[in-house]
């Protein structure tokens, strides 16, 4: 997809294996062109890349260029980056284009040594998009294996969905300025801070879902809903506007030290309250 225009008018599909190696250089699995031009690519096989290792090289899974366009990714195997060495950046998924609306995810997304990277392992950055993105984490049978996304989830300045419905997820999610949303349902975790950027945002908890992070809501007026036996644990920062609801039967354990400033706050019956005391 380098050179001429090219448009493949049914997609991509991969149920082999896509691998691409390098040793202190860019490695890139699939590349997708600046004159490319198709709807999805469906991975049910393994889109692997391994590499970097200086600070100016990196491994991609998928990488679309600038001038390009890709409409969505349907994965249910695996799409992963690794970084060798001790430097460099690790990508699953890097969307320059601006074009990638649509993730659908049932099987793994992200780095596999995301936890030992800290912000150099990203498992998507979809932040040239400026007219929105839904990324969706799909329930499963209860025989399968649980899908997964490791590493920082980048957004752009449109209005982004982030749809948990089962599965874990380790990573920092950081979102633009549109009117975003974050939601997990069914018993979908996940352990990451979330940064909210200019908007009107939506926090939504449901099931026995889990959100282990601290909350940062830009000073703006959004909402933070908690169902089920849904839990929060984290602390929350420049929520001064927003509306906090804790339902009947849920738990929202605040990290804080000192004086949390909210919107408002909701409690409903046998609903939890959990506070930090510094015993300094």
């Amino acid at each position: 997809t380098l050179g001429q225009a090219v448009t493949i008018n049914n997609g991509i599909t991969n149920s082999g294996g896509i691998n691409a190696t390098a040793f202190e250089g860019n490695a890139t699995a699939i590349q997708w062109g600046a004159n490319a031009s198709s709807g999805t690519i469906s991975n049910s096989g393994q889109i692997r890349a391994t590499g970097a290792g200086t600070a100016a090289t990196s491994a991609r899974a998928i990488d679309i260029a600038a001038g390009g366009s890709l409409t969505s990714i349907i994965n249910s195997g695996s799409i992963s980056a690794n970084r060798n060495g001790t430097d460099g950046t690790a990508y699953g998924i890097y969307d320059r284009s601006g074009t990638l609306n649509i993730i659908d995810n049932t099987g793994f997304i992200g780095v596999t040594n995301g936890a030992t990277l800290g912000n150099k392992a990203i498992a998507f950055d979809l932040s040239a998009n400026a007219t929105g993105v839904t990324v969706r984490q799909l329930a499963v049978a209860a025989t399968a294996t649980a899908p997964s996304i490791i590493g920082e989830m980048r957004f752009g300045s449109g209005n982004d969905n982030l749809l948990l419905q089962d599965g874990t997820v380790a990573g920092a999610a950081i979102f633009g300025n549109g009117t975003d949303l974050l939601s997990l349902s069914g018993d979908a975790v996940m352990t990451g801070n979330v940064t909210f950027g200019a908007g009107a945002d939506t926090i939504t908890l449901a099931g026995t879902s889990q959100l282990l992070g601290n909350l940062d809501f830009a000073g703006q007026a959004s909402n933070f809903g908690l169902a089920g036996t849904a839990l929060y644990r984290g602390s929350l920062s420049n929520a001064g506007l927003a509306a906090v609801t804790v339902g009947a039967g849920t738990r929202l354990d605040v990290t804080n030290l000192g004086t949390v400033a909210l919107g408002s706050l909701s409690t409903g019956a046998g609903s939890t309250l959990g506070v930090t005391i510094d015993g300094q």
